[in-house]
């Protein structure tokens, strides 16, 4: 896979592996690369432009894995993409979590080593840092419903830009908000409570103060 790249679906499932001695290249808009079932992908350069879809205990490992403009990538609760040497996550791309609600086993997207959000990867992989944070449009989709209160780290071991990590976009698809959390080396959500926990929460406080003035009145 080599100059072309990936041009059409491929899945690797089961106890299947790919090993990529080179660049293992997914095009834009020309197919899929699915891991999934303990399947794993074994690649010296990942370049993703196109859609990674890992998911079921399937895996990635690469040495540098560069996620480009308009590149879409799809990471289950126990799917994993291990960059040993590299990551470099694009302005532009768009990441799906499928956070599981009982709880965090491991982070999808971890980077052993030096990487970079907020980078603009051209057609020729060259990265060049944003210029300007608002114009970093990464998009964080979340499609689990989760406990609210529980922290998710989705990128692992990532030194992000600070000025970078405000404008990120972080959806859900059920309409659940989600904090962001930046600690520096990487990247974590946390579901926040409906505004209607907060009504019952300071109701019940309400009613607890209310009984607590009777008790001390009639004392």
């Amino acid at each position: 896979f080599i100059g072309e790249g990936i041009t059409a679906d491929i899945s690797i499932e089961g106890s299947g592996q790919m090993a990529v001695t080179h660049d293992l290249v997914v095009t834009k808009s020309r197919g899929t690369l699915y891991v999934r079932g303990s399947g794993v992908v074994l690649a010296e350069t990942v370049k993703m432009a196109g859609t990674a879809d890992v998911r079921n205990n399937g895996t990635i490992y690469a040495e540098d894995f560069y996620v480009g403009k308009g590149a879409r990538v799809k990471v289950s609760s126990t799917g994993q993409i291990v960059a040993t040497t590299t990551l470099c996550v694009g302005a532009g791309s768009e990441f799906t979590f499928e956070l599981d609600p009982a709880g965090q086993t491991h982070s999808p997207i971890v980077g052993a080593g030096p990487g970079m959000l907020g980078e603009v990867l051209d057609d020729n992989w060259t990265t060049t840092l944003a210029s300007n944070p608002i114009d970093f449009d990464l998009v964080l989709n979340i499609s689990a419903v989760v406990e609210p209160g529980t922290v998710y780290t989705l990128f692992e071991s990532l030194p992000f830009i600070p000025d970078a990590a405000s404008p990120l976009v972080v959806t859900a698809s059920s309409g659940q908000q989600f904090e962001k959390i930046y600690d520096g080396i990487g990247l974590a959500v946390q579901a926040i409570p409906e505004p209607s926990t907060y009504a019952l929460i300071g109701g019940v406080g309400a009613v607890a103060l209310a009984v607590l003035g009777r008790r001390r009145r009639r004392g």
